[in-house]
């Protein structure tokens, strides 16, 4: 996800990363599966426990 090694991701980042495994998905199981910005922004949320705007490796490593 982090493309840059700036070691943190931002929801940009984030959310290109999942709508990626999100399609690879759905061609798999052969159905759209519908991407919700929203419940992503709440996921990442929840992830980034500084509230700063961006996950960092512990913040990553504690959510998995």
């Amino acid at each position: 996800m982090d493309d840059e090694r700036k070691g943190f991701i931002n929801f940009k980042e984030f959310y290109i990363y999942f709508t990626k495994v999100i399609s690879h998905w759905s061609s798999l199981i052969n159905t759209h599966v519908k991407i919700d910005k929203k419940k992503l922004n709440t996921i990442f949320a929840e992830i980034d426990k500084g509230c700063d705007g961006v996950i960092d490796y512990k913040e990553y490593s504690l959510a998995l």
